[in-house]
């Protein structure tokens, strides 16, 4: 017998590409977008900037955030439909800033997993982490979160990284973070700093994206297709 008897519904949840390095945030104003042309003059204008200092940017539009460190750089999206823009945006920031020391960056996909009943939510729990190691050590163990490191598919110097989380305010949602993480300079492919940022999304940032799904799609076929999983006694 399976362990759940309807496939639950995934959808995107959020769509982001992180890079870190050195950067200058007060720059990163969104009228600084626009005259790039990397943002339309009307969303530049209606953008709802939280702040922009010399330590931390941040505003958002109708369908991008923006972030920006010292040391860190985030882009993300809602929808899997900005796809495509998100990665535009950020391969024409880095083209703009190429000169931008730039170390490391992760295109990351976030999957919600809706179940059909708060005992598949349980199961999924009790597949992913066993409950029999915790016998005698701990009541009610549960499932709060899980890091897997994978290796990569490629040559690029990285790993993949798989985030599983149970929304305990729904207890019926999963959410698995997919982070396909590059090591920029490591590589015996000359990616390095922005200009290695550009190449990557230019090459593959919408195989990244299908990849990133095709896993959490398996995660879970894989979980359907299980026997009943170690439950806490």
């Amino acid at each position: 017998m399976k362990v759940a008897s309807k496939k639950p519904e995934i959808r995107v949840e959020d769509l982001s590409i992180v890079t870190l390095g050195d950067f200058n945030p007060k720059i990163f104003h969104p009228m600084w977008f626009a005259k790039e042309d990397l943002l339309r003059e009307s969303e530049a204008d209606e953008a709802r900037i939280e702040v922009v200092h010399q330590d931390v940017a941040a505003f958002s539009t109708d369908w991008l955030t923006v972030q920006v460190l010292r040391d860190r750089f985030t882009a993300s999206v809602k929808a899997d439909a900005y796809s495509s823009h998100l990665s535009d945006l950020v391969r024409g920031t880095f083209q703009k800033l190429r000169h931008t020391p730039v170390r490391q960056m992760g295109m990351n996909v976030l999957r919600r997993v809706r179940f059909k009943t708060e005992e598949d939510w349980h199961a999924l729990g009790h597949f992913i982490l066993p409950k029999s190691p915790w016998d005698r050590v701990t009541s009610k163990p549960g499932l709060r979160s899980v890091h897997v490191q994978g290796q990569r598919s490629d040559d690029h110097a990285g790993y993949v990284l798989i985030i599983i989380e149970p929304d305990p305010k729904t207890k019926s949602d999963v959410l698995i973070r997919v982070n396909d993480h590059y090591e920029l300079g490591e590589s015996d492919q000359g990616l390095e700093g922005a200009d290695g940022v550009v190449a990557i999304i230019e090459r593959g940032h919408k195989e990244s994206v299908a990849r990133a799904s095709a896993t959490v799609d398996r995660l879970i076929m894989n979980f359907l297709n299980t026997k009943a999983p170690d439950k806490a006694k």
